[in-house]
């Protein structure tokens, strides 16, 4: 195994056949042991048919040899990017629930910390009633990459379900007989120090044959390479620049990556590591996923992480955080201010305005909100423009999407609003009517964009029927940053002269 420094300290532990010792997935789901807080909505059963690793192997330091389901002898396969990538969408596909073997990859890494006291027994919360890790794992397997706006860094807990997914991928590979010449994921830090918090959360799975190496600057580039030979890890922690180095010198192979996590980005733009990162991205293999740790979504990093991101995959946007500003980090709040009688053509003037913002997505989907916009004419008016209507607020909208219209505008009355469950495929929201309680704004705000970077959510206030919303609304605003429009200071101030 890897040191910090990238020195050995020992062989590489091979897989061992053990008992898992986990309780059983079915009293999991029902409740019947100590982790008795799943939330029934959000928990994923695990299948009682599946053992720990069915078939745990043997690991030498010439490859990995595994017993294959469904095949009378051993096979070893080695396989291309490509291949590789197959094999990955494989695991999406098939996966509907946490394995075994990745709830005792979490269950050893949380053991270990409770352990050594970087987790207080008092204090913790199991890694296994994790919303953000249940959440997480959803957006894994659905393909998509995934960004959080929890905070500028991973939480240990978050690392915890990061690395056992990854460790859980690599087991998947190895039963369908892939052998992958190099490390399969790499997880971005910006400093020797924060490379050392990782490492730490990854130890645990060494027992189980997960190797570990971190990469720095602080260490001598050769001795880091002679490591690399010698350890063949499956998880690289390195900063950018370090692996950039080795991967120009072709020290590292990087054609089996498929899973990139980039922790802290915020502060890696603020070093000048923006370049490096890109470089980096753009080296692994394009069918990759990312993870990325972004606390605030200002112009600039929401231009990065765009660029990192890319076009050709979804996103899933996450947070631990439960604050107003970090659930809506990245989606911009617009209040006009308008007449009544005003608000159904100022509506439609925003929508073509942020289509030609837009005019290279061929997947804009927007969402009306409000009195009146299921009428007719108002539909009428918006097919006319060129735009695919839907007036079924609870459908996904793929099937009435017309590849000749513009985007799909979806039309909902407030009552409505509140009971769709498909709010986060919605990246801008026009709301012709305000909500009557703050709460049902809130409410749209944390919902939506979820499968975008950035979102837009305008509002067209009008103060003759929505006076009694001025002060919660720029509270709001406040809190998540916003501008803060003029009329609305003004009706504050002249509210308080009375």
């Amino acid at each position: 195994m890897a040191t910090i420094d990238g020195s050995m300290n020992g062989n590489c532990t091979a897989f061992k056949r053990m008992s898992c010792g986990l309780p059983d997935s079915e009293a999991y789901f029902d409740g019947k042991n100590e982790h008795d807080s799943w939330n029934r909505n959000k928990v994923i059963k695990l299948n009682p048919c599946e053992t720990s690793r069915n078939d745990i192997c043997s690991k030498s330091s010439m490859g990995i040899e595994l017993v294959q389901a469904n095949h009378n002898g051993q096979m070893k396969v080695k396989e291309n990017a490509q291949s590789f990538n197959s094999q990955a969408m494989k695991y999406h596909l098939k996966m509907d629930r946490p394995s075994k073997f990745m709830i005792m990859c979490l269950t050893r890494i949380e053991d270990a910390l409770l352990r050594n006291g970087t987790l207080k027994k008092k204090k913790h919360k199991s890694f296994l009633v994790s919303d953000w890790g249940i959440e997480f794992w959803q957006g894994f397997v659905s393909g998509s990459n995934i960004l959080d706006t929890s905070g500028d860094c991973s939480s240990i807990e978050q690392i915890a379900w990061i690395v056992s997914t990854a460790a859980d991928v690599i087991s998947e590979n190895e039963k369908e007989g892939l052998d992958i010449d190099g490390p399969s994921f790499l997880y971005l830090v910006p400093s020797q120090e924060r490379a050392a918090q990782v490492r730490s959360v990854c130890k645990p799975l060494q027992e189980l044959g997960i190797q570990t190496v971190c990469l720095h600057t602080a260490a001598p580039l050769d001795h880091q390479i002679r490591s690399l030979k010698a350890s063949e890890p499956e998880f690289v922690i390195s900063t950018p620049e370090r692996f950039l180095e080795l991967v120009s010198l072709e020290a590292i192979d990087v054609s089996g990556l498929s899973l990139l996590v980039i922790d802290r980005l915020e502060c890696c733009i603020r070093d000048g590591l923006l370049n490096e990162i890109k470089a980096t991205k753009q080296s692994i293999p394009g069918e990759s996923q990312a993870v990325i740790f972004n606390g605030s979504l200002g112009s600039f990093s929401s231009s990065a992480l765009q660029n990192l991101m890319g076009d050709h995959k979804a996103i899933c946007r996450l947070s631990a955080n439960i604050s107003i500003a970090s659930q809506s980090a990245g989606i911009s709040q617009s209040v006009d201010t308008c007449t009544s009688e005003e608000k159904l053509s100022k509506g439609i003037q925003i929508l073509n305005k942020e289509y030609g913002m837009r005019s290279q997505s061929k997947s804009l989907k927007a969402l009306f909100v409000g009195k009146d916009v299921k009428s007719q004419l108002f539909a009428d008016t918006l097919t006319a423009q060129g735009y695919s209507i839907l007036k079924n607020p609870f459908s996904d909208g793929t099937q009435d999407l017309n590849s000749e219209k513009k985007a799909i505008v979806c039309l909902a009355d407030l009552d409505e609003v509140g009971r769709m469950t498909n709010m986060g495929e919605f990246e801008v929201v026009i709301m012709i009517s305000l909500p009557p309680s703050i709460s049902n704004y809130v409410s749209i705000l944390i919902r939506m964009a979820r499968r975008t970077v950035n979102g837009v959510l305008h509002s067209l206030f009008s103060l003759q029927e929505d006076a009694n919303l001025v002060g919660p609304l720029t509270e709001i605003l406040e809190q998540c940053g916003q501008t803060i429009p003029v009329p609305l200071r003004n009706y504050l101030y002249s509210s308080s002269l009375l």
